[in-house]
């Protein structure tokens, strides 16, 4: 292994309504959603330099990531970012590459915005990297997921706020939402339906309505179980 690599992946950022969006996952403070361009600029803004376009497909930028030299790929699909890719631009020995990939799971086990893959490991100081890459077709990686539970417990707080005619666009905008998405049997209007219908599903004492009660539901619902777990990644 001559190359250290850190992938970024995300999937666009879902806005549920005009009151409040979804979090993005970030690089070096810069969200990863949106026009690529915005995000090249904001790059150089923080000292990358310019490299090169594959049009259709990625930015390329050069710099230094966490001391070393690297490559910085922002990754685009239908001229929306989804993910950045690093490179460092030197080889480097395998054990400078154990130390900085054990160091890598360690900062993200101690942040508490991810959570880690239940196959993350760290890497011993008798690995033999380049054999078992090379003979055993092994590949070292390490997965941390997007937590979003203090962004629930906020998101909770302020949909508790809204009025009537608030929360029904709040409504409106969710439907708008998963109108044309990709969503499979995750039926939106169905599940409302339900919902509202059902009288001992949800305890009012904590929610204005149930109306309240469901525009939470769904979105931690969604987060659970859907695509914003399982895209919102780093790798």
């Amino acid at each position: 292994m001559k190359k250290f690599i850190l992938l970024f992946l995300t999937t666009i950022c879902l806005t549920f309504s005009s009151f409040a969006q979804m979090p993005c996952i970030s690089f070096m403070g810069i969200p990863v959603d949106g026009d690529p361009k915005e995000v090249v600029d904001k790059l150089i803004n923080k000292g990358f330099t310019y490299a090169d376009h594959n049009k259709g497909s990625h930015y390329r930028l050069s710099g230094y990531f966490n001391g070393n030299k690297s490559n910085v790929y922002v990754c685009y699909y239908n001229n929306i970012v989804h993910r950045i890719m690093v490179c460092e631009s030197n080889t480097s020995s395998e054990a400078s590459i154990k130390i900085q990939f054990n160091k890598l799971i360690t900062t993200f086990n101690n942040n508490t915005k991810y959570t880690g893959g239940e196959r993350n490991r760290y890497i011993s100081d008798e690995d033999d990297i380049s054999y078992n890459m090379r003979v055993k077709d092994k590949q070292y990686d390490a997965l941390f997921i997007y937590n979003f539970s203090d962004w629930l417990l906020e998101y909770e707080k302020f949909i508790k706020t809204l009025d009537t005619e608030e929360i029904t666009i709040h409504l409106q905008n969710i439907f708008s939402t998963y109108e044309n998405a990709d969503t499979g049997d995750f039926d939106i209007k169905v599940m409302y339906n339900n919902f509202i219908s059902t009288e001992n599903n949800v305890d009012l004492s904590i929610w204005p309505s149930k109306n309240h009660a469901f525009v939470y539901m769904i979105i931690n619902t969604n987060i659970q179980i859907k695509k914003l777990e399982k895209n919102k990644k780093v790798w």
